[in-house]
C-alpha cells in the first residue's frame, strides 16, 4: 500500500488563480452564489450559461488532473498488485453514499444508479442513499435509502452529506463516494483506484479547485480550493472517523445550511489538516451532450449529469450488453443526431442545438 505522498504528483488547485482573468473570476464566484432550484427564482439562460462555462473550465482542468494523477500512479501499481490476501478483500469495502430528495425526477434519476452500477453494491450493503425528512415512506428502503432529518431543500444538502460521513464512518467502511443521483460510477475502475491509496492516512479524493478565491465558503476553501462535488468526493477511512469523531449532530450543526454541500465538507476536512488530493484515476464532473463526447469518457470512474436513459445506456455500453439491447438504450438516450435526448434545464440550449447542427453536418 501507497503512501500519500508516494501517490501523488502535485497539482496544485491555486495554480488555476493565475491562470483565470479576473473577469472570469468574478463569474466563477457568482456560479456559487446564483439562484437556483424550486426554493429560489431562475437566472436568465444566457447568464447562466456565461456563468457556468466559466465553473466548467474549472471542473474541466480539474478532470485533466485527475487524469495525469492517475497516470502517475500506474508507475507504481507493481508494488501492490498480486499481493492482496482474502483478509485483505474481505475488510476493503466501499461505500456509495448519495443525496437525494422527494421530487419524482430525482427519484427516476435513483431508480437508474440501482437498476444499473448501484445494484452490487445495493445488495452488498455498500449504497447508501439519505434523503430529507418528508421522503414517501414507499421509496424507502431499511439501511439503503432513508428519510433523514433534514430539510429537503438546498437548505439540507449539507445536512444530507453529512449523515453520509457519518454513517460511513460508524459502518467503518474503507473508502466513502459521494455522489449525486445523475452521477454514473464504474465500480471497477473506481474501487481499482482507491485500493492503491491508504486509509490510515486520513485524505480526500476528487476534482480539486471549486471555491478558490470567492469568498464564499470559508477560510480554508478560499485558500487552497475544495472538491468539485460533480466528479465525486472519495473520503478514506481515516478521513471518515475524524469527521465524525464529535458524532453526527455536532458535523450536522457544523456544515449548517450551506447549499453547496461539496464546499461544506471541504471545509471541515480542511479545518481538520485532512488534505484533499488530486483522484488517482480519471473523473468526469462537466455536461456531456452527445454519445460522440460520451464514448470519449470511457476511462472515467465516474461520469456527471446523466438522465435516467442516458445513464442505462451507459452501463449497457459498460457491461457488455449484446447488440440488440445497446440499440434500444441508445434510441432511448439519443436523438437521430447522436444527441442527448431530455436534457435537463433551458441553460443547456445552446449547447443542445449546437450538438444537433454538428449531427446535421455528420450526415450530409
Amino acid at each position: 500500500m501507497l503512501t500519500l505522498s508516494a501517490l501523488f504528483l502535485s497539482f496544485p488547485a491555486t495554480v488555476l488563480s493565475n491562470e483565470m482573468p479576473e473577469d472570469q473570476a468574478a463569474l466563477f464566484q457568482m456560479s456559487f452564489s446564483m439562484p437556483k432550484g424550486a426554493e429560489q427564482p431562475a437566472l436568465q439562460t444566457h447568464e447562466l450559461t456565461a456563468e457556468m462555462r466559466t465553473k466548467w473550465t474549472i471542473i474541466a482542468r480539474a478532470e485533466e488532473r485527475t487524469l495525469l494523477a492517475g497516470k502517475a500512479t500506474k508507475q507504481h501499481e507493481r508494488m501492490f498488485v498480486g499481493v492482496e490476501t482474502e483478509a485483505d478483500s474481505q475488510d476493503f469495502r466501499v461505500m456509495y453514499g448519495v443525496h437525494t430528495c422527494a421530487q419524482p425526477k430525482y427519484r427516476q434519476a435513483l431508480e437508474a444508479q440501482l437498476q444499473t452500477w448501484a445494484e452490487k453494491p445495493r445488495q452488498q450493503g455498500l449504497f447508501f442513499a439519505a434523503a430529507g425528512e418528508d421522503y414517501p415512506a414507499e421509496w424507502q428502503e431499511a439501511d439503503a435509502i432513508v428519510a433523514t432529518e433534514c430539510r429537503d431543500g438546498l437548505s439540507g444538502n449539507s445536512c444530507k452529506e453529512a449523515t453520509l460521513i457519518a454513517e460511513a464512518a460508524r459502518r467503518n467502511v474503507s473508502w466513502l463516494v459521494i455522489l449525486g443521483e445523475d452521477n454514473y460510477v464504474d465500480t471497477k475502475m473506481m474501487e481499482h483506484a482507491l485500493r492503491q491509496v491508504s486509509i490510515d492516512e486520513p485524505v480526500g479524493l476528487g476534482c480539486l479547485g471549486c471555491g478558490l478565491h470567492t469568498g464564499l465558503f470559508g477560510k480554508q476553501v478560499d485558500e487552497t480550493g475544495g472538491m468539485c462535488g460533480g466528479c465525486g468526493e472519495a473520503i478514506n477511512r481515516a478521513a471518515l472517523q475524524r469527521l465524525a469523531a464529535k458524532g453526527k449532530e455536532e458535523l450536522v450543526r457544523e456544515v449548517g445550511d450551506e447549499s453547496q454541500c461539496d464546499m461544506a465538507t471541504s471545509e471541515a476536512m480542511l479545518e481538520r489538516s485532512i488534505p484533499l488530493k488530486d483522484f488517482p484515476a480519471r473523473l468526469s464532473g462537466n455536461p456531456r451532450f452527445s454519445s460522440a463526447e460520451l464514448y470519449k469518457l470511457n476511462d472515467a470512474a465516474t461520469v456527471h449529469y446523466l438522465t435516467p436513459e442516458v445513464m442505462r445506456w451507459l452501463h449497457g455500453m459498460r457491461s457488455g450488453s449484446s447488440t440488440e439491447a445497446l440499440a434500444r438504450l441508445n434510441d432511448a438516450a439519443f436523438d437521430d443526431r447522436g444527441c442527448v435526448r431530455y436534457m435537463p434545464g433551458p441553460w443547456w440550449d445552446s449547447q443542445m442545438a449546437e450538438c444537433r447542427q454538428k449531427g446535421a453536418l455528420a450526415q450530409k
